[in-house]
């Protein structure tokens, strides 16, 4: 298992609420790493008085030079997506770097706020093109299917290590958010999602804990063939906004 998560809320930041999915590649390390530490570059930042969205840069850049001082020191290979929600107050801020993906739900919709950083994203596979890198069967040197991510000296050059970052003001049609690693998303999409949350919901709000067991059981049972790692986070967005 190569995924790990971080569920926090800080608490000398009322209001404000951290939640990561992390899937690690080729090391279970690096993942694990950044669980252990991007959140906490995030809180030094804010405490330096950086507002939100360079506060998160800073955080991300701040791991990534830890990352990689720990492979060159271990000599180690691989490297790590991540996709961070900051929620403070009504305010969302989700930061990516890799193909995880951040999708928020509401009662007959859903909102992508996430784009995927992989070949299958022309942008992304220009950008890494633009540099030298050279991309086969969708994957950077026939190896590497991720276009960002923090790590992977060996393709670093070529490669993106910015966060994207997106601002969403958390609306009253918003419910839900989830953030999940690719190996959720490939076997279930945003709207079987949907309809699958849609069919627990009766009166009041889904019980979170339930909901993404139970997604992650049908996701399963949806892929027939070999499995990769699965991490789902389950958001009651609206709850968590009131300060409830």
């Amino acid at each position: 298992m190569q995924d790990t998560y971080k569920v926090r809320t800080i608490e000398s930041w009322p209001g404000l609420s951290f939640f990561a999915v992390y899937d690690g590649h080729s090391t279970h390390f690096i993942a694990e790493l950044l669980a252990q530490k991007l959140d906490e570059f995030l809180v030094e930042s804010l405490n330096a008085g950086l507002e939100m969205t360079s506060a998160i840069k800073q955080a991300f850049m701040k791991a990534e030079n830890e990352v990689m001082a720990t492979l060159q020191e271990s000599k180690l290979r691989g490297g790590s997506t991540a996709l961070c929600a900051v929620i403070y107050n009504d305010m969302l801020y989700v930061a990516n770097l890799g193909d995880s993906r951040a999708v928020i739900f509401q009662e007959n919709s859903h909102v992508s706020l996430s784009n995927l950083h992989d070949f299958t994203n022309t942008s992304e596979t220009s950008h890494v093109e633009s540099r030298g890198g050279v991309v086969l069967n969708n994957r950077l040197g026939g190896e590497l299917a991720v276009s960002r991510s923090f790590g992977d000296i060996m393709f670093k050059q070529y490669m993106n290590k910015d966060p994207e970052i997106t601002v969403h003001q958390i609306q009253e049609v918003d419910q839900y958010l989830l953030l999940g690693t690719d190996g959720y998303w490939n076997g279930l999409n945003s709207e079987q999602t949907l309809e699958l949350m849609q069919s627990l919901k009766g009166e009041g709000s889904l019980d979170m804990k339930f909901c993404g067991d139970y997604l992650i059981d049908k996701c399963c049972e949806k892929i027939r063939t070999k499995k990769d790692n699965m991490t789902l986070i389950c958001i009651d967005i609206k709850k968590l906004a009131a300060g409830n």
